[in-house]
């Protein structure tokens, strides 16, 4: 719930075009996502997906 909460916050961001904003909550998502996922060798499809679309938040705000 609270990954959700700050991916949302990153896009709202980057779609206001504030996106050192979108940025940090991007990457606080991330973060969220690791305290939960301690070991990469147990993720399922989902968390590979869930990881997947954040590192893609962050590769579209670095890219622009």
């Amino acid at each position: 719930m609270l990954l959700g909460y700050f991916n949302n916050r990153g896009l709202f961001w980057q779609k206001y075009g504030n996106l050192d904003s979108a940025l940090m909550c991007f990457n606080t998502a991330k973060e969220v996502f690791y305290s939960f996922h301690n070991n990469p060798k147990t993720f399922t499809i989902d968390d590979e997906f869930v990881l997947g679309l954040i590192e893609g938040n962050i590769g579209q705000v670095d890219a622009i």
